[in-house]
């Protein structure tokens, strides 16, 4: 499984525990346009409009992880969103150094990150 070779999106993952006889329960929310890219030729999102009849605080008081690719996080660093609130963020990069990030779980492997 490589899910940092994915397309550009953001991934939230729900924490679970799991025994061995059962798989991890995973949650996928994303905000993607049709060709599966958050951001548009220039790397803009403002086609993204916020709907105020969604609580996005409690939407995402349901998940724990968020795991992004390294350009999704490049992103998020320009504005909120990097790091949540009561959430651990796990960034997919062989190009990012985890020392600069000391608050985000780095690594180059998605697979290898939790246990099978």
């Amino acid at each position: 499984m490589a899910l940092c070779r994915a397309s550009p999106l953001s991934l939230v993952l729900e924490h679970r525990s799991f025994t061995r006889d059962h798989m991890r329960r995973l949650r996928y929310s994303v905000a993607a346009s049709l060709d599966g890219f958050i951001g548009d030729l220039q790397g803009g999102y403002d086609w993204i409009t916020t709907d105020p009849a969604i609580d996005f605080a409690a939407l995402y008081r349901e998940f724990d992880i968020a795991l992004m690719g390294r350009r999704t996080f490049e992103m998020a660093l320009k504005g909120p969103g990097a790091t949540l609130p009561g959430m651990e963020t796990v960034v997919c990069s062989r190009s990012l150094r985890a020392d600069n990030f000391p608050d985000v779980a780095i690594t180059a492997d998605a697979s290898g990150t939790w246990p099978d």
